[in-house]
């Protein structure tokens, strides 16, 4: 897959996912999550999706706010500049559950409890200034 450097655009809401997940998962492993269905449902239950956006977040990681001192990709009339991009091998899967990830939490069908949850981590994160 290809992704263009924007800088930690990319970067800071996995990184604020990973931390709403890494909660979810502590709730999971102490048992705290019995108001929200312990175990978590799926792809959220056993970690798979924390796992998934940990690699991709691995995998980004060297790619984005590379230095300045990198080939720079300019329009064909030289006006602007377009982001670089950097080809990495993402499995199919780990895209496929964060998007499931992300269907299960904004369907409308969705467990309250879970949403609640979620929002409440999301608000307390710390990991990503923005």
């Amino acid at each position: 897959m290809q992704f263009p450097d924007l800088g930690g655009e990319l970067l800071d809401p996995l990184c604020v996912t990973e931390e709403v997940l890494l909660s979810l998962a502590g709730w999971e492993s102490d048992g705290a999550g019995d108001g929200l269905g312990a175990p978590l449902p799926p792809p959220l239950a056993h970690n798979h999706a924390l796992d998934a956006v940990q690699r991709l977040l691995r995998a980004l990681a060297g790619t984005q706010g590379r230095d300045s001192a990198q080939v720079r990709l300019l329009a064909p009339d030289g006006r602007y500049e377009h982001a670089p991009v950097t080809f990495i091998d993402v499995a199919t899967d780990d895209i496929a559950t964060i998007a499931a990830t992300a269907r299960m939490i904004g369907s409308p069908s969705a467990n309250e409890d879970l949403c609640d949850a979620v929002r409440k981590s999301a608000a307390r994160s710390t990991r990503c200034p923005r």
